[in-house]
């Protein structure tokens, strides 16, 4: 018989990882914010039970050991049309 263990990754780590190269907006700075786009971009919702407990099985959500502060925040509007 073989048992696999799986160690959770850390949504927050793993959204900042994943993000790290783009600007979004968001309501407020929170990393909870952070990990509910990443939720939903990769079809995790916490809405659905099916995906709720995908993202549970993958995912350890790690909001409480982050700051706001940790975001950086862009202090000017950056346009991409070219």
């Amino acid at each position: 018989m073989v048992v696999l263990a799986l160690d959770h990754s850390r949504a927050g780590g793993a959204a900042a990882f994943l993000y790290r190269d783009y600007g979004f907006r968001l309501a407020s700075p929170e990393v909870p914010r952070l990990i509910k786009l990443f939720r939903n971009e990769f079809g995790l919702s916490a809405n659905i039970s099916e995906e709720a407990q995908v993202f549970d099985m993958l995912f350890l959500d790690d909001a409480e050991f982050f700051k706001s502060s940790d975001l950086e925040l862009l202090t000017t509007e950056v346009r991409t049309d070219g």
